[in-house]
């Protein structure tokens, strides 16, 4: 294996983090694609949870609900500029809506291209717009 070769082995070394990532998130994309809402919730929100020790931040559990567990990761947004917008729509009741619940987050940074999503769990709304913003612009 050309990795082990003594030339290589400080580059393989140095990619080892970023082999392990696209494992994770070729694993999370496999998980996600065609499956039920609750399923593509549940592995957003594992996905969300393992970016707290990668940013030195208190381990959060993979099953976490509600806001208040990523508080610190849309706080660290709002300081690097973002504007983040959580939304609870009593309106989208009809079987063909997207959901009840909308997280946008916009700004300066995002350079008018703001992430949004619509969903019918808020754990899943800010699992997909925290991962987004994580895979562009944090380095995890």
């Amino acid at each position: 294996m050309t990795a082990g070769h003594p030339v290589w082995a400080p580059m393989a070394k140095a990619a080892r983090q970023l082999h392990d990532d696209l494992d994770m998130y070729a694993d999370f994309i496999r998980q996600t694609e065609g499956n039920s809402p609750d399923v593509r919730a549940q592995a957003y929100r594992r996905v969300i949870s393992t970016l707290f020790p990668r940013l030195g931040l208190a381990a959060i559990p993979e099953d976490w609900s509600g806001i208040d567990p990523v508080l610190p990761l849309l706080e660290r947004i709002r300081q690097e500029g973002g504007v983040v917008l959580v939304k609870w729509d009593g309106e989208r009741i009809a079987p063909g809506d997207s959901g009840p619940y909308t997280v946008l987050v916009s700004g300066a940074r995002l350079a008018g291209e703001p992430l949004r999503a619509n969903t019918h769990s808020l754990e899943e709304a800010l699992a997909r717009v925290l991962f987004e913003y994580a895979v562009r612009y944090w380095e995890v």
